[in-house]
């Protein structure tokens, strides 16, 4: 029941139950992120960032929440409190090897509540404000990648995990979420190239079907998928040009498939 205005709200438990399934399938993207970001890095910092990933989890938790008439306050909260802890680690991939964990980690309580609670914004701003890496643009930093199976690994969980990303957003268990999970996995699937180009077009794929999931058919979907791969192929080369330290991709890739 409403306290303000004594409306009474029915729910349905098979909602309730799908908004929970979905809110363990997003819990599930944020390792994933971190196993992705490790593996492209250097052995040095890759346990670095997967502990980063779980701290960022662990304080954006205490985030307060919005609530909808969908499902109850309490389920929402909790569904919404995936999203808000994703974001800033996307953002952490763009300062690695230049930041140290603690002040990060006050970083994220003050930019979760003062930046994403009102609006979420991308994570050029922080690449742009910390200072490059010693030995950027050098032979020094020419490394290769930690581990390629991380980066397998964190898209495949990623991949799974975005399936309650989008279709958990209809706040419902209905034939929309069916066709969300079909174009969802569509979208992902449109790039085909060796393994790292693979893994990063999958999930410039599912950035780009994000906001239009629930709208697009399946050949939409297809073409969403193949213009995010191709557009953020062509994105990665504009950090060369605008000389910004962003070695895992994170800020115009990301931004570009969204837009």
């Amino acid at each position: 029941m409403d306290p303000d205005d004594g409306t009474v709200w029915t729910y349905n438990p098979g909602d309730i139950a799908w908004v929970l399934a979905s809110t363990a399938l997003v819990w599930i993207m944020i390792p994933s992120v971190s196993f992705f970001y490790s593996g492209l890095l250097r052995r040095k910092n890759a346990l670095s960032m997967i502990w980063a990933s779980m701290m960022t989890l662990a304080v954006v938790s205490i985030q307060p929440s919005i609530g909808s008439t969908r499902v109850p306050l309490i389920v929402f909260r909790v569904f919404q409190l995936m999203f808000a802890a994703i974001t800033p680690i996307l953002a952490i991939g763009a300062i690695v090897e230049r930041g140290r964990l603690g002040p990060i980690m006050v970083f994220v309580l003050i930019w979760t509540t003062i930046v994403y609670d009102p609006i979420a914004t991308a994570a050029l701003a922080i690449s742009i404000s910390f200072s490059k890496r010693h030995g950027y643009s050098t032979e020094r930093l020419a490394y290769k990648l930690h581990n390629t199976t991380y980066v397998v690994l964190g898209t495949v969980l990623l991949w799974f995990g975005w399936f309650g990303f989008n279709d958990g957003s209809a706040l419902a268990a209905d034939l929309r979420a069916v066709q969300v999970c079909i174009v969802t996995n569509l979208a992902a699937s449109r790039k085909w190239s060796a393994v790292r180009g693979f893994c990063s077009g999958a999930i410039a794929g599912l950035v780009a079907i994000t906001p239009a999931s629930g709208y697009v058919g399946s050949l939409g979907a297809v073409l969403f998928g193949f213009m995010a791969g191709t557009l953020c192929n062509f994105a990665t080369q504009l950090k060369l040009i605008f000389d910004y330290d962003d070695y895992l991709d994170v800020c115009l890739p990301f931004q570009t498939p969204s837009e």
